[in-house]
């Protein structure tokens, strides 16, 4: 029972995995070359959609990498110091270890108690309280709210890194990072924050969801 259960969550997760993976790059090529086009703007430039499809190649290769070959992406970071950088993190791999892990032990669970797999009720399209089914519908809601909050972020972050590398091709060395709705006490605090654009570790969406956005400072540009 324990193999066969074992071996049916790994098929199901796995078509999860590979699909979260897919919308994800999808969604990222979008977002950079929104980014990029969002930046050109900004600077008064002739937005050029096909220049910025081109210049995603090198960003998307690397996004690939890390995603598809190395479960995750390169988040933000706070130090003990307080400073913050970029590091990558496994979150894909270790979301789906941790989502097969929990999924296993809801049916063990569910079969220890001897509660019943459960059958969707055609009028409300649920599952019986106490079931099987419906703890693990209960759990894939609560992943599915996850995810989206992990595709929102992933995009911002890609956006804002398409301008940010437009902006220095154009010759924005230095930007200054500006609240966006309803900014949090972190965010606030940092409204103004004078950063450095050519450096690929600078922080400008610091948590999930942010909505932050640098601008450049173009005194001085050519």
């Amino acid at each position: 029972m324990k193999d066969e259960t074992q071996h049916l969550i790994d098929l199901a997760l796995g078509g999860y995995e590979s699909g979260m993976r897919n919308a994800l790059l999808t969604n990222a090529l979008a977002a950079y070359i929104a980014g990029d086009a969002t930046a050109q703007k900004v600077l008064g430039r002739p937005i050029d959609l096909a220049r910025a499809r081109r210049d995603s190649s090198g960003f998307m290769t690397e996004y690939r990498t890390d995603l598809v070959d190395r479960g995750g992406s390169r988040v933000s970071i706070t130090n003990e110091d307080g400073s913050t950088g970029m590091e990558f993190k496994p979150w894909l791999q270790d979301a789906t270890e941790e989502t097969r892990a929990r999924v296993y032990d809801i049916i063990k669970e569910g079969i220890d108690r001897g509660a019943s797999l459960g059958r969707k009720e055609s009028a409300t399209g649920t599952y019986p309280k106490g079931s099987i089914a419906a703890d693990l519908q209960g759990y894939f809601s609560e992943r599915a709210s996850h995810a989206s909050t992990v595709a929102r972020t992933e995009a911002g972050r890609i956006a804002t890194e398409g301008a940010r590398r437009r902006y220095v091709d154009y010759g924005a060395t230095k930007g200054r990072i500006v609240n966006g709705a309803e900014p949090c006490q972190i965010c606030q605090e940092r409204e103004g924050l004078i950063v450095d654009l050519t450096d690929p570790n600078v922080v400008i969406k610091p948590h999930p969801n942010c909505t932050c956005d640098v601008v450049p400072i173009t005194e001085g540009m050519g």
